[in-house]
């Protein structure tokens, strides 16, 4: 498993006006961040993946060889090469990968690689077929991740109710100080602009009682005042 991290920083809207309605909105204006947190997360996380744990079962080797150099070129950004595969045919891609080892544990793992790569060409139905294709297992790191990621492809497209509902099923089964805030505050950056201030509120102040390891938790009080 490649161990590349790709350096991505999550943009923080300050208002609501900056969050996802209009022209101006925070989608609009920030394409290519609006996963920011989320691909940041993904990326640490495929990173940390055991690389033995693609070997434990002999029929992933195959699946595994053929994903690594994909994941090289993720790590580097280029995102169309990763997916598609190079001109050598020395990089199959992502997508062939999951097609081709259906089943695998690299299989399974190429869905979520292709969804963030389809994410980053602005071509988010394609992210969330590939992003639901993606079977989570009962961990609370790269499942939850990958569900997140998919809530925030669903803001992308304006199904706001369908986003805070995979935000929240993300949050839930995260548990984890990292993943959890940020979708606590994705979510309630969504609630602003569904005009339900309640519960934007609610997340807003969970994060703050109860996420007090996360950065995040210090940054609170400027939302919650807003809203009171």
């Amino acid at each position: 498993m490649s161990k590349n991290n790709v350096n991505t920083k999550a943009t923080q809207p300050e208002s609501l006006e900056e969050v996802l309605g209009g022209k101006d909105s925070f989608v609009v204006k920030n394409k290519k961040a609006i996963m920011g947190g989320i691909a940041a997360i993904l990326v640490v996380v495929f990173g940390f993946i055991a690389y033995t744990n693609l070997y434990s079962n002999p029929r992933n080797e195959a699946a595994n060889n053929a994903i690594y150099p994909c994941q090289n070129l993720f790590a580097q950004s280029a995102w169309e090469q990763a997916l598609k595969g190079d001109s050598t045919g020395t990089v199959v891609g992502f997508a062939k990968v999951a097609s081709e080892y259906s089943g695998t544990k690299a299989g399974n793992l190429a869905n979520a690689y292709a969804a963030v790569c389809h994410y980053n060409l602005g071509q988010y139905d394609e992210a969330i077929k590939y992003a639901e294709s993606f079977s989570a297992a009962d961990d609370n790191s790269v499942s939850p991740a990958v569900v997140a990621a998919l809530g925030n492809l669903y803001a992308c497209k304006d199904n706001k109710e369908k986003a805070v509902e995979l935000l929240a099923k993300a949050a839930k089964s995260a548990n984890d100080k990292t993943i959890t805030p940020v979708c606590l505050l994705q979510m309630g950056q969504i609630y602003e602009a569904m005009g339900n201030n309640d519960k934007a509120l609610e997340c807003y102040q969970e994060i703050k009682d109860k996420h007090q390891e996360s950065p995040l938790s210090q940054q609170m009080d400027k939302y919650i005042e807003r809203l009171k």
